[in-house]
């Protein structure tokens, strides 16, 4: 009768010609390897899913967008043409509105980091109204220049706070949570990817 029991013989077996067999040696170094630098080094590579991503067929200008609902009343969007940037705020509110906000109104944007980016907007914004459940909903979407190192700060720290003016000293204010943070940050990276 042996000391050791069949299971205990078979792992012994198979350690002793795993030791013997260099190729199986190697190829399991490189497996535990490839496993521990896969988990240790934080992925650089974003997989980015533009809602527009396409070049125009006439003019050959490269075209990309990348929204962002904040909430049910914000939606924010980057946009591209060839090597020039924009950014976009569309928001709405119950209750009807015919101001038009004027060019050159401002739109403030609190990074993690603390910095703020203030952007201006290129054109006036009218407003645009629907019925919803018996309600009038006023909608706007304000267009900004963003310039490139502005975007690059947005990549690197994501929104917290959105200040957009409207009415000389009125404005609409909206806290960002932390989830979408997170997506308009990664928004801005892929903006950045060629």
């Amino acid at each position: 009768m042996s000391c050791i029991s069949d299971k205990q013989r078979n792992n012994a077996n198979f350690l002793r010609s795993f030791k013997q067999n260099k190729h199986m040696k190697k190829f399991m170094i490189a497996a535990i390897s490839a496993v521990l630098l896969t988990i240790a080094l934080p992925s650089n590579a974003q997989k980015c899913r533009f809602s527009e991503n396409k070049t125009d067929q006439i003019t050959g200008e490269k075209i990309r967008e990348m929204r962002v609902q904040v909430n049910n009343n914000l939606i924010l969007w980057f946009c591209q043409k060839n090597s020039e940037y924009t950014f976009m705020a569309n928001y709405g509110f119950v209750g009807k509105s015919e101001y038009i906000i004027p060019k050159g109104s401002k739109g403030f944007f609190k990074l993690e980091n603390g910095t703020i980016i203030e952007l201006t907007s290129i054109e006036k914004t009218s407003p645009s109204a629907f019925i919803y459940n018996g309600q009038v909903i006023t909608n706007y979407t304000v267009k900004y220049a963003l310039p490139k190192e502005e975007l690059e700060k947005m990549s690197e720290s994501g929104f917290t706070y959105v200040k957009i003016n409207t009415i000389d000293s009125k404005s609409r204010d909206y806290e960002v949570k932390k989830r979408k943070t997170k997506k308009l940050k990664k928004a801005a990276i892929c903006m950045l990817s060629e």
